[in-house]
């Protein structure tokens, strides 16, 4: 067994830390924030993570996991460090390796440190970072201090961390010297699944264009989504009959309000100017992250299209964090979709609820957004509600509840998580992404469902980009100004 030190007391670093301890190596955690280790060290854990809380305290009772605040002294008696601190968008979206370079200028600062000692770092950086390291530690250590530093970027997904350590999809070793790729082979061999042991800087670049696809094939499901709507196709099907082809599977391919995170946004545009520094654009990936930055605009379009004078009316957020799973709101578009509505349209009343991110969201919302403790509470007299994460709480709202605690129950389903035929059959507007609206039933009646779909069509802005006037919008205005009596009535339907 190891003696382990990881830096960084983030989801990441933690869960590296607690996930080695489980395997029986004896592992310091270490943060500089001196509050976050006073609550670990009591035994509360900062993060919502599935599992992490029982793994790290079963760790600590055992002896095999501690936590500390100066990691200028865990050369000294740790034979692998694990560097796992955010590298988080600076001002101008590009990754900031300000906190990485800190920790190298704390071991730089041990000039007692002697022997073989290895530094893994496990943040997602830019290529080349891992041999930048190496270089000033070694111009700045004495001489019989041997370092080697290597790539062994993260694959965990938040939510769903603890189980991506203990059951990885791969495992990538990024090493320039055999030696130290077995030896790191070793250190994994517990775990399941395949381990790829290749040089540092395609480590490197594996962990960037691993986010960067992904980015693009949601990328393109909301594109094909958008098209599908204009043309009376409905998405979904089409998106499982895509699933099906095994080349190109079923992951990443629903529709909705697109990628956000911590990791996604920031590793495509990194992937996109290094590309660009280097000479081979990434234009795809370029415009995979620029259709995602469009995606809140396309909704509140619709929302538009469906709703008389927004900026007169109540509209609630169901959801905020990023994804359900986390209360993590870095780059949630929540926070594009509160923006863009509070832009367009200045006099609007916007409430929102999320059942785990609400402390983080009031940290980050802008202050006109009043973020309440239960979806009946930001619901009570909203006259349309977007449904912006897919928390399952969601899905056992009733029809009866929406036109219940809502003015006029109209939902805007960004993530198409609920089941809108029952709640149309009901009595409730329900609009999905990329789904087949059908007209309110009422109208229904006087046309057969293809002229409907035709005429929906008509109404529905043609072009995102288009800043031409859309009152008139989609599903006709569900309840055109003055029709307040229609408001328990009208429904439509999607399937």
């Amino acid at each position: 067994m190891m003696r382990i030190a990881v830096v960084g007391a983030g989801y990441v670093g933690l869960t590296t830390a607690a996930g080695f301890a489980e395997l029986g190596h004896t592992v310091h955690c270490v943060d500089g924030d001196t509050a976050k280790i006073g609550q670990l060290s009591r035994g509360e854990v900062p993060y919502r993570e599935p599992g992490l809380e029982s793994l790290i305290l079963r760790n600590v009772s055992a002896g095999r996991l501690t936590f500390g605040s100066d990691a200028s002294r865990l050369l000294r008696g740790a034979e692998l460090m694990f560097i796992a601190v955010k590298t988080p968008s600076d001002e101008k979206g590009d990754m900031s390796l300000a906190l990485l370079w800190s920790v190298i200028d704390q071991l730089e600062a041990w000039p007692e440190a002697d022997g073989k000692k290895l530094i893994a770092i496990r943040s997602t950086v830019p290529i080349g970072t891992a041999e930048r390291a190496e270089a000033r530690l070694k111009n700045r250590l004495s001489a019989s201090c041997e370092i080697e530093v290597v790539s062994v970027p993260e694959f965990m997904r938040e939510g769903s961390a603890v189980r991506d350590f203990f059951e990885p999809i791969r495992m990538v070793i990024g090493a320039d010297t055999p030696d130290t790729a077995d030896r790191l082979t070793q250190l994994h061999q517990r775990l399941p699944g395949p381990i790829v042991t290749t040089d540092r800087r395609s480590a490197e670049l594996a962990k960037l264009a691993a986010n960067a696809y992904l980015a693009v094939k949601i990328s393109f499901a909301n594109e094909m989504a958008a098209f599908a709507e204009q043309v009376g196709a409905d998405y979904p099907s089409v998106a499982h009959t895509l699933g099906l082809d095994p080349r190109i599977g079923p992951h990443f391919l629903s529709a909705g309000l697109g990628f956000g995170g911590a990791s996604m946004p920031k590793d495509a545009r990194t992937l996109v100017r290094m590309a660009d520094e280097a000479g081979a654009p990434q234009t795809l990936v370029e415009a995979a992250v620029r259709a995602n930055a469009m995606l809140p605009l396309r909704m509140v379009r619709k929302l538009e299209a469906a709703l008389s004078d927004p900026g007169r009316r109540k509209v609630a957020l169901l959801g905020l964090a990023y994804k359900p799973g986390t209360d993590d709101m870095k780059e949630a578009p929540s926070l594009r979709l509160a923006a863009e509505l509070s832009r367009r349209h200045p006099g609007i009343t916007l409430t929102a609820y999320d059942p785990e991110a609400n402390a983080a969201a009031r940290r980050v919302l802008p202050a006109m957004v009043t973020v309440c403790e239960s979806a009946e509470e930001a619901l009570s007299g909203a006259d349309a509600a977007i449904v912006v994460t897919e928390w399952s709480e969601f899905r056992q709202i009733k029809a009866d509840d929406f036109k219940t605690w809502m003015n006029r129950p109209i939902i805007m389903d960004g993530r198409n998580t609920l089941d809108a035929s029952a709640l149309n059959a009901q009595g409730v507007v329900c609009i999905g992404v990329g789904r087949l609206p059908v007209i309110p039933k009422g109208l229904a009646r006087q046309a057969d469902n293809e002229r409907v779909r035709t005429v929906i069509a008509e109404r529905m802005p043609a072009n995102e980009n288009s800043q031409g006037d859309h009152s008139r919008g989609g599903i006709g205005n569900a309840f055109p100004p003055g029709d307040e009596s229609n408001a328990q009535g009208n429904a439509a339907h999607h399937r």
